[in-house]
């Protein structure tokens, strides 16, 4: 049982399998939901302590332009139409059509940092993040600035084809670097939807946060003592 103020947190809610009533279970502790589909959301049962945000995460708060394509599937990412067709369906197991890929609505949304939440909620610590936003996982990370280190294990899911299904998307080894030098390590990859996407799971690296604490500790007091000398 985790103690203090701790949530785990569920950004791109699927109300038909909800990622964090598992992590709930697993950590003990109330979830954060945040998805921007207010019909998605309201179908999320949850407890007294659990917290659910109508809202986009991403690089700002504010609102934002949301996309709806098929059924299950949105983003605030649009859709690379011109390229669609090379990208085999997760539906169908065939090559996507264009017509099922364009914008059916868009709707105006909140939008917040992951920061912004967790200091809303006044939330310590968060033993498991977990993030799929059709292409744009790599900006939720970012948007976590100072409450990064908060996070113990993050869940997302990157494209990895060749071309982009969504303009602008995350790229996987920009997630890997960036993640890399925040002293996360990669302990799971899962490819899915016929290898055309993976779900890579991060760990945080306390004993190299310790690490780097000493040496900055360390270089600080080697600065003062030549200062002094």
């Amino acid at each position: 049982m985790i103690l203090s103020n701790s949530y785990v947190i569920d950004v791109g809610t699927s109300f038909s399998a909800p990622r964090g009533k598992q992590l709930q279970k697993i950590y003990g502790c109330p979830a954060l939901f945040v998805e921007p589909d207010a019909e998605a959301l309201s179908h999320i049962q949850t407890g007294p302590r659990d917290i659910k945000v109508c809202a986009a995460i991403t690089s700002f708060d504010g609102s934002t332009v949301f996309y709806f394509y098929q059924d299950g599937t949105h983003s605030l990412l649009e859709t690379n139409l011109e390229q669609i067709h090379r990208y085999i369906d997760g539906y169908t197991g065939k090559p996507a059509r264009k017509e099922d890929w364009q914008c059916r609505k868009q709707i105006r949304v909140d939008c917040f940092t992951l920061h912004s939440l967790i200091t809303r909620h006044r939330i310590d610590r968060v033993p498991a993040l977990k993030i799929d936003t059709q292409g744009h996982d790599l900006e939720v990370v970012k948007s976590l600035g100072p409450s990064l280190s908060k996070v113990n294990r993050i869940e997302c899911e990157v494209q990895v084809t060749p071309f982009e299904i969504y303009k602008n998307q995350s790229k996987k080894e920009e997630l890997l670097s960036f993640l890399r030098e925040k002293r996360y390590r990669l302990i799971q990859s899962e490819a899915q939807t016929y290898g055309q996407e993976e779900n890579l799971v991060f760990q945080r690296c306390w004993w190299l946060d310790f690490f780097y604490r000493c040496f900055k500790r360390f270089h600080r007091f080697g600065s003062w003592r030549a200062a002094g000398a």
